[in-house]
């Protein structure tokens, strides 16, 4: 430290030293905030594209999501190609179905039997769906 601070005494070229260093400060710290403000700007910009991005994705994903699992083909529509083209006959598979724990199962009203490992549901003496004996719903 200069001895002439150190008395309290200070030279002209001291302060005007200090005064230059002062000012650079100044300019450094005003530079340095408009720079901050430069930034928080960009990043706001950033973090707004930010979530719009996120948004699109999600929507996208939706979109691909219901094109993954809407069928464009109904059940009904598949099992008449087969049948009509001949790569399943209905009649001869449904005998095969209908045995006869399933058609007793039928007349007497029950709402489910199991028969060769499958579980058959009936609603109003019909068969509405088979299932692997323990799959669910």
């Amino acid at each position: 430290m200069n001895a002439n601070l150190k008395n309290g005494n200070i030279d002209d070229q001291t302060v005007i030293k200090l005064k230059k260093e002062v000012e650079l400060a100044e300019k450094n710290v005003k530079k340095l905030k408009q720079d901050r403000e430069m930034y928080q700007t960009l990043v706001n910009k950033i973090n707004k594209d930010l979530s719009k991005g996120e948004m699109e994705l999600s929507e996208l994903k939706q979109k691909l999501n219901t094109f993954n699992t809407k069928s464009f083909i109904t059940d009904h529509a598949t099992l008449r190609y087969l049948e009509r083209t001949g790569i399943i006959d209905i009649k001869k598979l449904k005998n095969t179905l209908l045995t006869d724990e399933v058609l007793h199962a039928i007349y007497m009203n029950a709402e489910k039997v199991y028969s060769n490992g499958y579980e058959f549901r009936i609603k109003n003496g019909k068969i509405v769906t088979i299932l692997y004996d323990g799959e669910e719903l």
